[in-house]
């Protein structure tokens, strides 16, 4: 059995701050999508994105149609957004401190994946690389099964989902904004490493 080194209580509260900012998140998505289906119902249309809704809540507000408490309970949920928005900004620039106080995280966020989020996480779930014989592999859960057919043994099986999902999530969402800058998925289908 392989054993996992301890993470420190410095480590332990950085993933605190990792957990806090993804609620954080999840609960300015769930009030977004509020605002946005409230207004719906009124025939008050925004387009997507997170940038979008304070004009909505200014067009709200000035808008003399609406009924009065219906304007104001736009107010609450709008100064309720606000207030998540600064939790968010005060969390993620703990992180952002966090990762410039760490060595390791500064040489992870020099790759191409290496947003600080990402970097961050992984130095976090990851106290000592070197108890893995591959850090991608275990701590992913991307290690390929080996398969139980007899003369099929040097075949890998599918890849598994068991490590963690965090980290799998955040290195997704890293690959996929790399491969949507200019140029980057061009030059990925004419090196062919999309295999």
């Amino acid at each position: 059995m392989r054993f996992v080194p301890v993470k420190s209580a410095e480590q332990q509260a950085a993933l605190m701050l990792t957990g806090i900012r993804d609620g954080l998140i999840a609960r300015r998505t769930q009030l977004t999508n509020t605002i946005r289906g409230h207004a719906a119902e009124y025939g008050l249309i925004a387009p997507r994105g997170l940038d979008k809704i304070e004009p909505l809540l200014a067009q709200i507000a000035q808008d003399e149609t609406l009924p009065a408490m219906a304007r104001e309970l736009f107010t609450l949920l709008g100064r309720e957004r606000a207030r998540l928005e600064g939790e968010l900004e005060a969390i993620e620039a703990k992180l952002m401190a966090w990762h410039r106080g760490d060595a390791m995280g500064r040489r992870l966020g020099k790759d191409p994946f290496g947003r600080p989020i990402v970097a961050t996480a992984l130095v976090m779930k990851t106290p000592d690389p070197r108890a893995f014989r591959s850090v991608v592999t275990l701590r992913l859960g991307s290690a390929s099964r080996p398969r139980t057919i007899p003369r099929r043994q040097d075949q890998a099986g599918k890849i598994t989902r068991a490590g963690d999902e965090d980290l799998r999530r955040l290195l997704v969402i890293g690959a996929t904004a790399v491969i949507q800058q200019p140029g980057v998925a061009a030059a990925i289908t004419r090196t062919g490493c999309w295999h």
